[in-house]
């Protein structure tokens, strides 16, 4: 998956993009936007509220080993999210003892 000028895109925002063309190969690939992304937030952040720091994230989301089942971060992200949502039961933010899981499942989740 990558961004090219064959893409139709506009050829002023297509210059724009280039910006996040780390690697100088004349496409933008997901980790290249995610990058960039990551750059231009910690540029807003820096001006907007310098004191709450920068965001940082350890590897972008769509890089994954090639083995056959291996998940990317944004896999791992959308799991959490689901898992989260169908086990934070009460509302209060947490997976605990008030939610509605059975015991043998939540001490599993605690170990």
């Amino acid at each position: 998956m990558a961004i090219n000028p064959e893409d139709n895109i506009d050829p002023a925002k297509y210059e724009e993009l280039l910006l996040c063309d780390a690697n100088n190969d004349g496409t933008i690939d997901a980790c290249e936007l995610f990058w960039c992304g990551v750059d231009l937030e910690n540029e807003w952040r820096e001006e907007n509220c310098p004191d709450y720091g920068a965001l940082t994230c350890g590897s972008c989301p769509w890089e994954v080993d090639y083995c056959a089942g291996a998940w990317s971060c944004f896999d791992i992200v959308y799991q959490t999210e689901y898992f989260y949502e169908a086990y934070n039961s009460n509302g209060d933010s947490q997976i605990n003892y008030g939610d509605d899981i059975d015991q043998d499942h939540l001490d599993i989740l605690m170990e």
